[in-house]
């Protein structure tokens, strides 16, 4: 005898539905999901602008300083050759002042003042 068989094609339907809503699920948290990267993206790029901006400008306060320093730097190397010079001013003119006195250098007995009411 000649038997029908009935295929359960409800299930398989119902399996394939639901993978399908899934699968819609999941594209419509991929498209929030790039919108929000796409909006983190953005605020990266203006961060980096903003980042190199001040970088720029730190360079050339660098350089500023760089050049400030050098001209201390020179200023001070000016100010020690003065103070040398100067120093070697004050040791010659220190020499020539002892080699002018004369060898013995006489010295005065002090002076005892007289006092009231005693011997005179």
């Amino acid at each position: 005898m000649y038997t029908k068989t009935v295929k359960r094609g409800g299930e398989s339907k119902d399996l394939l539905g639901l993978i399908a809503f899934g699968s819609l699920i999941t594209n419509i948290f991929q498209l929030v999901s790039k919108r929000s990267l796409e909006k983190q993206h953005d605020a990266l790029r203006a961060y980096v602008a903003e980042l190199k901006r001040h970088y720029e400008i730190m360079k050339v306060r660098e350089r500023q300083v760089y050049n400030e320093n050098l001209e201390l730097k020179r200023a001070s190397e000016g100010l020690i050759a003065i103070n040398n010079r100067l120093l070697g001013n004050l040791i010659e003119a220190n020499i020539k002042l002892k080699s002018s006195k004369p060898a013995t250098i006489l010295r005065r007995r002090r002076a005892i003042p007289k006092t009231r009411g005693g011997p005179k």
